[in-house]
């Protein structure tokens, strides 16, 4: 009636849309997506050939016709999908009204698998656990995921589904499915899901973590890390595991930063994580206490001061061969059991006959808080003696006697930091700067002499060497630029050259 007020105007949008999305990239179909978080229809020119697109929709999903979607993700990251299946017919987007849009946790991609191929076939390479993808070749899957996407499910269609594989779980369950129709994997691009144990496998290099204190903290990491996106700062470094079998526990950040860089060259080590406020530090395997002297895997025996009552035999390794009735290890120490290790003074003995280790036991019978590893004789995880060792230094004093030519570590002073570093029976083969400077060839007197003009250096590093390995020829290597800030008043130093000044001297 005329006599009546008109409603206000306004316009009420439907809360979803499903749209159908020709083939063509986002340019051809002219529409551009923006958000950091979220995809959303940031514009739309007029002779778009999409019909019922609006600025200011949030994209919810885009689905294609063989099954793939992909939910949650952000503009840059949609729009590269949608221009790499440019010319896949079917798609389809589902729109959301922004007042009714609650964005996901997370970004899923659902990519449907071939039923005749593995992960091999498929193009893809993963590590870690939960698995991450590291590597995307040509293939089923090329375009669809990326490398960093962390596969969270992996299942088909009769309702089976295995969630946060490791890799090498996944590349099983991939083998293992192969001929099963409707296979999917759903991936999430980002962060691995929250966990307060972490078990990462590394790849050779440096790791590019800070750590610190004891057990090694991750305070933070560089640009480039193999650590980022993987492991959150404040967690702490609980075992690491050597291709070699060799397996460390309750490291301080010395023990582990040296274990990192004495096998950087090698694949395959096993750092397991953890967050300090959740989870406790793996024990030792050693030092508890035992029921009997029977054969068993593995066993710690704790050396009293005095004669031991024990007869070992062996040329190569040795084994306990008779403990006395007298002995005050009769009931701990079980015969037959091969010698690993006997640590004296925070130092680690390995690879010993029974000579050897006959020796060791009696010169250092009046030492207390020693310790002997024994393990059944048919272990494959007895200790070894690494061939080459990177050993980093501390600043200042080391409070060590080297002896020899080559040069090795004979005794430590109590105060000493490094002994537990520096395995008996490997020599010091080269002396390493982190700016390139290089030495080797040494004796005792010039790696004394050498120690003490870097003692206020960081990163000094020792490389050592199994005494069965050739020595490295004698030479000085020195980095190809050195910057040095100057003090004000006199140098000391002399140089040499018409052309180009060298420096002669340096004055004491």
């Amino acid at each position: 009636s005329p006599e009546e007020q008109l409603d206000p105007r306004q316009i009420i949008l439907p809360k979803t849309k499903k749209i159908q999305l020709p083939e063509g990239t986002t340019p051809e179909l002219q529409f551009v997506l923006a958000g950091q978080d979220t995809a959303k229809i940031q514009s739309v020119e007029a002779g778009s050939p999409v019909r019922g697109l609006r600025p200011g929709y949030f994209v919810e999903k885009l689905e294609l016709a063989e099954g793939h979607s992909f939910s949650g993700m952000d503009g840059p990251a949609l729009t590269h999908v949608i221009d790499k299946t440019s010319n896949a017919p079917g798609r389809v987007i589902y729109l959301k009204n922004p007042e009714f849009f609650q964005p996901p946790s997370e970004a899923i991609t659902k990519v449907m698998l071939p039923s005749d191929v593995t992960m091999d076939e498929c193009g893809i390479r993963a590590s870690g656990s939960p698995a991450k993808i590291t590597k995307v070749e040509q293939g089923p899957l090329f375009g669809l995921v990326s490398p960093g996407y962390y596969v969270r499910n992996f299942g088909w269609a009769d309702g089976t589904a295995f969630g946060n594989l490791s890799s090498h779980e996944l590349e099983e369950v991939f083998s293992d499915s192969v001929g099963l129709e409707d296979r999917y994997m759903e991936c999430a691009y980002g962060k691995s899901p929250p966990s307060s144990v972490v078990t990462l496998t590394l790849e050779p290099g440096s790791v590019g973590g800070i750590f610190k204190g004891s057990p090694p903290m991750l305070t933070r990491m560089k640009e480039g890390s193999m650590l980022s996106g993987e492991v959150d700062t404040g967690y702490v470094a609980d075992t690491l595991m050597l291709p070699n079998g060799t397996k460390y526990y309750q490291m301080d950040t010395m023990e582990f930063t040296s274990a990192l860089k004495g096998s950087a060259d090698m694949d395959g080590r096993v750092v397991r994580f953890i967050d300090p406020k959740v989870v406790q530090l793996t024990p030792k395997p050693y030092g508890g206490s035992a029921a009997g002297a029977e054969l068993c895997d593995y066993k710690a025996v704790s050396l009293p001061t005095g004669p031991i009552g024990v007869t070992f035999k062996g040329k190569k390794r040795a084994h306990v061969s008779k403990v006395k009735e007298t002995s005050p290890l009769y009931r701990d120490l079980p015969t037959g059991m091969g010698v690993d290790t006997i640590t004296v003074n925070k130092r680690v003995f390995m690879e010993m006959n029974a000579t050897e280790v006959a020796d060791l036991v009696k010169s250092t019978s009046q030492q207390a808080g020693r310790v002997m590893t024994v393990r059944h004789p048919e272990s494959s995880e007895f200790q070894r003696i690494p061939e080459r060792l990177e050993v980093v230094l501390p600043p200042g004093k080391l409070y060590c006697t080297f002896t020899s030519n080559p040069p090795v570590a004979k005794s430590f002073k109590p105060e000493s930091t490094i002994a537990s570093y520096i395995p008996p029976s490997m020599y010091v083969d080269s002396f390493l700067m982190p700016d390139g400077y290089t030495q080797s060839g040494f004796n005792t007197r010039e790696l004394v002499a050498l120690l003490g003009y870097t003692a206020g250096e960081e990163g000094r590093t020792l490389v050592l060497k199994k005494k069965t390995v050739e020595r490295t020829p004698k030479q000085e290597i020195f980095p190809e630029e050195k910057e040095i800030d100057l003090p004000t008043g006199k140098l000391g130093i002399s140089f040499k050259g018409r052309r180009n000044a060298r420096l002669s001297r340096v004055h004491e």
